[in-house]
């Protein structure tokens, strides 16, 4: 069961994103010009947290892209135009959670802190 004390929230939702993972399509053929964004939403105690809501946003044309997690914990973004954006994770209870500044790329890898 998830706890909603605020004392445990911020750290619940800093640790929330720090499965995330930037990908290019494995397999994908020399014009691919998309990527991928994967992840698992966790608690501190490494529970994994469903229904959550996240949100990928381009921060140069604030084109803005929502999944809610599964079940597992995971969501995924698939065929992500190549740029800067913000993850947001929201979760009634808990506290917004952001990373910023990540970078999706064709054909990179990036794990976000």
């Amino acid at each position: 069961m998830m706890r909603r004390n605020t004392s445990v929230t911020w750290l619940a939702a800093a640790s929330i994103l720090a499965t995330t993972v930037v990908l290019a399509p494995n397999g994908a053929a020399q014009s691919s010009t998309t990527g991928t964004v994967v992840g698992t939403i966790m608690d501190p105690t490494g529970a994994v947290v469903p229904r959550a809501e996240v949100q990928l946003m381009n921060v140069d044309t604030n084109a803005l892209l929502t999944q809610v997690s599964g079940e597992a914990g995971g969501y995924v973004f698939p065929s992500v135009v190549p740029g800067t954006y913000r993850i947001s994770v929201k979760l009634t209870g808990f506290r917004t959670a952001e990373i910023t500044n990540v970078k999706v790329e064709v054909n990179k890898s990036l794990r976000c802190p």
